[in-house]
Parts: C-alpha cells; structure tokens; sequence
C-alpha cells in the first residue's frame, strides 16, 4: 500500500471544496482520508521497525539473537537465559550441577537439571538407547587428546543410570554424565518461551547447530566440506525449530558416540532435523540420528515422520518428501561439491 502523507491529504480536501462538494460529502471525504493517513503511518511504522542483531559468547560458542527494534529490552534476558542454565549445565564449569555430580557422584540439583534429566530419560527411550547423556568419560577423553579416536567399545544401556529423591541426585555407575547434546536446544526453548510470554511475535535465536524462530524466518545451513552457506530455509511458520550435528570437517572423526557400541560415528557429514516446535527434543533427536547405522537413520526418521537435510560421508545430500509442512521455500547456495539427490518441491 502506497504511504499516504499530510500534504497529499490537504490537497484532495481544497480540491473537494473547489467542487462545492456538501457539507456531508466533506465530511466523509475528511474522516476516509484522515483514516488513511492513519494507516498508512501505521504501515509506515512496521515498515522502519527493524530488526536488530545481537550476540554473546556463552555455551562455549557464540549466541545470536535477533528481535524487532521495539523489542529490543528482552535481548539482555535472553542471553541471562543461557548464561544461567550454562552455571547449571556445563562440564566446564567446576561449580555446575554436572560437574560436581559427575566428581562427587551425588549432589542437590538445581530444578532446570532435574526437568532436564527427565526429558533425556524420555529422548533415551524413543531413540531406543541413541540418546544418551552419559557418554561423558568418553567425550573427556576424546577431548583431552585433542583428537577423535576409536575407543574400547563399551555397551551403553538404555535407561537411567541415576537415581533422584528427597531433592538429592546420585550417579549409580561410573558412567559421566554430558547435556552437551541437548543443552543449547533447552536454552532456546526457554528463551522462546520467555519471548512469547511477552507477546513476541518476531524473534530468531541461533546457538551453534541449533536454531529457533518466532514467526517467518529465514536460515542458513552450512555446507559441511567448506563450511560456506549450503542452503537458505525460510518459513512463514509461527515456530520454527532447526537443530544440526556435525563433524569437523577438518577432523577424520566425528565427535559423536554410538552409544551402543562406543565407537565414533564416521558415515555422516551433517544431520539437520526441522520441526515446528520443541528445539530440546530435535537438538537430542539430531544426535541420536546422526549415532545411528546409516540405514537405521533413515528407517527412524521415516517411521516418526521427522523432516530433516542430510550429507553423507559420500557428500550426497538428502532433503525429506515432507519438508514443505514447516518450510515455504528453499534456496540453494554453494552446492557444487555436493551431489543433491532430491531437490525440494513447494507445497501446493
């Protein structure tokens, strides 16, 4: 709609007065064009809100937020967010409920690591076991020589390996435990929630791999052989949650565990899940997926219906029949060393 403005206004109202236009007729014509300047200040409003960006290092990575101009005092509380659950959550961090769990095998938990424990519980049944958070001492391990290496292969049962009452938390094996997998995804999940709670309507939140929207959005996924944009999504969706795990594709190894077998998972380049809600559970389902035997993979996903962009190890990417339920477009990038299998078709 063309912005109407004051002067424009004037002159219609002279020239009806130039007609010996009736005193009603005036009227009406002044109330019609006074509402329209009105909206289209309105219009004009939207149009300057902009959008602005801000970023943190937390997490051990850098944090990105973009909210509207007018919006912009929920930015420092959002990033509060993930620096308060990083203090709860973090392996590095000596005083974090998981480290002290994981020295003293037995602590009072703070309430997000209790809420936390439950959900990977769950994530660690519906994946049938490849979910799960304590691959711990193995990803120390990998950590500390700097270098992914195969492991002696150690079983991994699925279920809990801790035990929870009268508020007092105990590891019931010397297993270790890491929220690395589902950590930043259950950040942005409460940032969301905090953003909606305040009628935001227009947000974008990027934690690494993970990546949560608030009304249409548009976001990039990096080619994993030259780490250039691969890929544009976009959506008009009011929620959009994209979570990815990959490996370093300077490394011969990537850093995720079957934790079935204990070994280093060495058949994908990248698993990126889509869906239109939860960031937690796709942050946990993309590392599950990407621990799975190739063919499991891909049997999972279609059985529970999981949208999703995958490279393999032979640099052929995958893009789900289903995708355009939580995308409106995609638009291609730098694929040139990438051998795409389907292209992506718009929904009708």
């Amino acid at each position: 709609m063309a912005l109407l403005n004051i002067a424009n206004v004037s002159q219609q109202i002279q020239f009806a007065l130039s007609l010996n236009t009736n005193y009603k007729m005036y009227m009406k014509l002044v109330t019609l064009l006074t509402s329209a300047l009105l909206i289209g200040c309105s219009s004009q409003k939207i149009v300057m809100d902009k959008q602005v960006l801000k970023q943190r290092l937390v997490m051990g990575t850098v944090i990105s937020a973009r909210l509207q101009q007018s919006e912009s005092r929920h930015f420092e509380i959002v990033f509060k967010i993930f620096s308060d659950l990083d203090k709860v959550l973090s392996t590095y961090k000596k005083d974090s409920d998981v480290s002290k769990l994981n020295r003293q095998q037995s602590i009072e938990p703070k309430i997000q690591t209790v809420e936390l424990l439950k959900l990977t519980n769950y994530y660690n049944k519906i994946t049938e076991g490849h979910f799960n958070i304590y691959t711990g001492k193995q990803s120390f391990m990998a950590r500390k020589s700097k270098m992914n290496l195969y492991l002696k292969p150690m079983s991994l049962k699925a279920g809990s390996y801790h035990s929870y009452s009268n508020n007092k938390l105990k590891l019931i094996s010397k297993h270790q435990l890491d929220f690395g997998g589902v950590a930043k995804g259950y950040a942005i999940d409460k940032s969301i929630k905090y953003l909606k709670s305040q009628k935001v309507s227009s947000a974008q939140i990027i934690a690494s791999g993970d990546i949560g929207c608030l009304g249409p959005c548009s976001a990039f996924i990096q080619n994993p052989v030259n780490e250039n944009p691969m890929l544009e999504l976009r959506s008009q969706s009011r929620r959009l949650a994209i979570s990815t795990s990959r490996t370093n594709r300077r490394a011969t190894l990537s850093k995720v565990i079957n934790p079935l077998d204990g070994k280093f998972v060495n058949h994908w380049l990248s698993v990126t899940l889509l869906a239109d809600n939860n960031n937690t559970q796709l942050d946990a389902l993309a590392t599950a997926v990407f621990s799975m035997p190739y063919n499991k993979a891909f049997s999972y996903l279609k059985k529970n219906r999981i949208h999703y962009i995958i490279v393999d190890r032979d640099k052929r990417l995958f893009i789900s029949d289903q995708i355009g339920q939580v995308l409106s477009d995609i638009k291609y990038l730098d694929i040139k060393n990438i051998s795409l299998q389907r292209r992506f078709t718009k929904p009708l």
